[in-house]
């Protein structure tokens, strides 16, 4: 992005022009200056994913070669040469008579037309095929389309100051924006990208994206499973179905765009003479004209620096407390200087805000399923304090986010290990089904389910409370409608005389957090040590469950036990202590007290000793 051109006046500093009219900043893939090409060099360019690319033949490169019968009314050449920049790649064009190609270093598919049949072609790397009239017998042949069929897209280099800064590309060289890291499981980028048709209207449905969509961030590469637009402004966010655990997020600012202000924006845009960076290109903008849900930019730093087609869903930070903090997301831009762009004399971008959006964010975080979405094999789901995970087993298990997976921490499973490979989906009849790993609807392999079928349009929620529920078509969190849940919310942080609490539960406080786990273990976790503080040291198995009885005494027991019927395997021995009550402190310290006592009043009877 922010192409440096000569072209864009000094005056872009102070001003914008109005872009309630500028084009979306989005790539859509068309090859760059073809016109100016099919007229000089009398070969036609369509579009192309930017990494097979029109060069001069240079015998010293390794370059893919196309041999054609020249003709000069056209100023069609005898050789064509293209340059090919990664493991792969794509290029659609449209070069009539081509009897020969050389690969080059890479492998490629060469798909060709003639007599209104099309063939494909395969030729291996520093390979050479006849093709068309190159064959004897053969027909006059099109080439139509160049694919280079390596092992894999190449990473993208990323800014050490801007890790989260990311590539969104949208169905087979559809589209292209930008894109930044907000969660390990969730990118926001511009609505616009997704739109059929943004120039008449950028309104996209919630859920699984029309086309294949990958986001790269460095060296993550992750399938998008899930769209979450925000209705009101140029703005989705966007679920990876692989989270990009290793790299930090970039923070909501809580603070609006001032006019006047300079933010940093970064992208992986065209610049004034690349067509597709792999390096993000920043430069500094100018606040101008903040409405309600977005604001304009003009350049200061390079002055003559614009926003290019594939920037939409860059990120415009400001720094907060010696770090980057997302105040806006980059949506129009008049582009002028742009690779390929429509002269203009206007400059300058429209931004969406996104400093009033942390509710929203934070809410939809809380992953929600849809009928046809799955959680794959090996897939984790990771919300606010829980983790929900597909294991590699076959077993569904949702954790704390305190846990190590695999070594403690459990508070729910399906029970389902043993059978590798193994996925959950949400069904179209309302019901999440655990299948094996050949298994589906109609096909058999059923292993766990809710068993809430008969309930078309329900659909499965990960709340940020932690709790997993199956909600009826119209339902949802606050509004009722639960068909089913894992039961594994946070509970509140005093269990009163005679309450219980089941395997599974938790409770937060600012520094610690307590966990029961689904075996009954009791733990103590301190959130900033990133260790265990206290434990039970022992567990009662499933359908364990911990009881502050009558009597003043906290017992763990196992299934199938309790007050009056035994069973019990952990306690604090407060007994004789009627109406005691447990109280889990914001110092993280695990109190039982008498009926009339409290933090602050005295009356301990029993503590795990954790307080700050």
């Amino acid at each position: 992005m922010l192409a440096t051109s000569s072209s864009l006046p000094a005056a872009g500093l102070a001003t914008a022009a109005d872009t309630s009219s500028a084009p979306y900043a989005i790539e859509d893939f068309s090859y760059p200056n073809a016109a100016q090409i099919l007229a000089t060099k009398g070969i036609k360019l369509v579009r192309g994913d930017g990494q097979i690319t029109l060069a001069d033949c240079d015998n010293s490169k390794p370059q893919i070669r196309v041999m054609t019968v020249e003709d000069l009314t056209v100023n069609r050449q005898g050789t064509y040469c293209f340059t090919s920049s990664a493991p792969t790649g794509y290029l659609a064009l449209e070069l009539p008579r081509v009897f020969a190609i050389d690969a080059g270093d890479k492998p490629l598919n060469a798909k060709l037309t003639a007599n209104g049949a099309t063939q494909s072609v395969d030729i291996a790397k520093d390979g050479y095929a006849s093709v068309g009239e190159g064959v004897v017998g053969g027909s006059r042949s099109t080439l139509v389309e160049i694919r280079v069929t390596g092992s894999g897209p190449a990473p993208l280099n990323t800014d050490a100051e801007l890790p989260f800064v990311g590539r969104l590309d949208i169905g087979d060289s559809a589209r292209s924006c930008s894109a930044v890291l907000i969660d390990p499981r969730w990118v926001v980028t511009a609505k616009s990208c997704f739109a059929d048709k943004p120039a008449e209207g950028i309104d996209i449905p919630a859920g699984a994206p029309k086309s294949r969509t990958v986001v790269t961030i460095g060296t993550h590469r992750s399938e998008i499973v899930e769209l979450a637009p925000r209705p009101d402004r140029d703005l989705v966010m966007a679920r990876l179905i692989d989270p990009a655990s290793s790299i930090t997020p970039a923070p909501l600012s809580s603070t609006a765009a001032a006019a006047g202000e300079d933010l940093t924006v970064a992208g992986y845009g065209r610049t004034a003479s690349q067509w597709r960076p792999t390096t993000p290109h920043k430069a500094t903008f100018t606040v101008a004209a903040p409405t309600a849900t977005d604001f304009g930019m003009a350049a200061k730093a390079p002055a003559n620096a614009t926003v290019c087609q594939g920037d939409a869903g860059s990120p415009a930070v400001r720094t907060e407390n010696g770090k980057p903090a997302l105040v806006g997301l980059v949506s129009r831009s008049w582009q002028n200087g742009c690779l390929d762009a429509a002269a203009t004399d206007k400059t300058g971008a429209s931004t969406t805000r996104v400093d009033d959006l942390a509710a929203w964010v934070q809410a939809t975080s809380g992953h929600v399923l849809r009928a046809g979405q799955t959680i794959a094999s090996g897939a984790t789901l990771v919300a606010k304090h829980l983790k929900i995970s597909m294991q590699a087993d076959g077993n569904l298990v949702i954790y704390h986010n305190s846990a190590v997976p695999g070594k403690g921490g459990v508070l729910w499973a399906s029970n389902t290990s043993g059978n590798p490979g193994a996925y959950a989906i949400m069904q179209a009849d309302g019901n999440f089904v655990v299948y094996t790993k050949t298994g589906g609807d109609g096909k058999g392999g059923h292993l766990w389910s809710t068993a809430t079928m008969n309930n078309p349009g329900a659909y499965l929620h990960f709340q940020n409370d932690g709790n997993l529920v199956v909600y009826k078509k119209d339902g949802g969190e606050g509004k009722g409608g639960g068909l089913w849940s894992s039961d594994t919310w946070m509970r509140p942080n005093q269990l009163p005389s005679d309450g219980r609490y089941p395997a599974g539960f938790w409770a937060d406080s600012p520094n610690k957090i307590l966990v029961m786990q689904r075996d009954g273990r009791l733990y103590i976790w301190d959130k900033n040590q990133g260790k265990e503080l206290w434990s039970s040291n022992v567990a009662g198995g499933d359908g364990s469950f911990l009881h502050m009885g009558g009597d003043g005494n906290l017992v763990a027991y196992r299934k199938g036990g309790g007050p009056g019927i035994g069973n019990s395997y952990w306690s604090t021995a407060t007994m004789n202590n009627p109406g005691a009550y447990l109280h889990f402190q914001n110092d993280g310290n695990l109190v039982v007290y008498k009926k009339d006592g409290g933090e602050g009043k005295g009356g301990a009877l029993w503590s795990s000793n954790t307080w700050q």
